[in-house]
């Protein structure tokens, strides 16, 4: 029986809870990709938008969307609810946080 997303993604934001100060750091650099910041800035605006929306919104291609998100999600940022399509994304407690961090140029809290 295949696992639900959002169970994966809880599995996931488990471990973000365990990330060490330099892991968030890393996190945090890796957000100087533009894009990447930028979706989640949608996310924030747009609680539980999916996939296909980002890609309309950002004018990019939703592989591309997917490639970025899953990158996202993976370090625990934005958590994913849904199968398949009819998957949807909001961002996490951490992804507000650090999303809050960048916009206030305050990532020395993360640093060791």
């Amino acid at each position: 029986m295949p696992k639900s997303l959002s169970t994966e993604s809880d599995n996931q934001y488990s471990l973000v809870n365990a990330m060490s100060n330099k892991e968030v750091l890393a996190a945090l650099r890796m957000l100087e990709d533009a894009r990447r910041s930028s979706l989640l800035e949608i996310i924030e605006e747009h609680p539980h938008i999916n996939r296909e929306k980002l890609a309309e919104i950002t004018n990019r291609d939703k592989i591309d969307v997917a490639a970025d998100i899953q990158v996202l999600v993976s370090v625990g940022l934005v958590s994913n609810h849904g199968f398949g399509d009819a998957v949807n994304y909001e961002l996490t407690e951490r992804g507000q946080r650090i999303l809050e961090a960048l916009r206030e140029g305050n990532i020395s809290q993360w640093e060791e």
